[in-house]
């Protein structure tokens, strides 16, 4: 065999392997919670519409609720069927817990000091995901999460260009920075 012959061959092997180890990302995770950005943005832009009253931010809570469960349970589920978390799987759960944990104290201490302006959170939760999501898409070289983390960092810059519709827009950067990509990755996924 020659060398250059070789050296394909090795390649071939070195992409198997790759993708073999990274798998592919949780898709669950990204649609459960685009869907709880989504959620509270709405009823944030429903509130200041005065289409709905503060009571709209307890569906939002619900849906919250709703996704912690379904986030544990599509974690667990996905460790049993693979025997492991995959490196995208243990980096992603990570980025996202570690992202929502600083900004839901952040929520939490705003609403209790209401030292921030009512979409203050919403600003934050969105910046704290962008970033999550272009340090995945960019250090992982998954195009999906670098676009929608580039999505929902452009809805910030739109929201500012539009402030009263801010909440309408960070729900549409969240459709797009979070629940496009865990579509994709749900209809190619082949580890949960």
């Amino acid at each position: 065999m020659e060398s250059r012959q070789a050296t394909e061959h090795l390649d071939i092997v070195s992409d198997i392997l790759h993708r073999a180890e990274f798998g592919n990302p949780p898709a669950v995770q990204f649609i459960v919670w685009g869907i709880v950005g989504v959620a509270f943005n709405i009823a944030g832009q429903l509130v200041t519409l005065g289409k709905a009253g503060p009571q709209a931010f307890w569906v939002a809570g619900v849906v919250l609720a709703l996704a912690l469960v379904v986030s544990i349970w599509d974690m667990s589920r996905t460790q049993r069927a693979a025997g492991r978390l995959t490196t995208i799987g243990r980096l992603a759960a990570v980025s996202f817990w570690t992202a929502a944990a600083v900004m839901g104290t952040i929520t939490i201490l705003s609403e209790m000091t209401k030292l921030f302006p009512p979409f203050a959170p919403s600003v934050l939760f969105a910046a704290g995901m962008s970033t999550v999501l272009l340090t995945l898409g960019f250090g992982l070289r998954f195009r999906p999460l670098a676009l929608g983390g580039l999505a929902l960092l452009g809805s910030i810059v739109i929201a500012f260009l539009i402030p009263s519709w801010l909440g309408a827009i960070i729900a549409a950067g969240n459709v797009a920075g979070f629940i496009v990509p865990g579509v994709l990755f749900a209809v190619t996924k082949t580890d949960g």
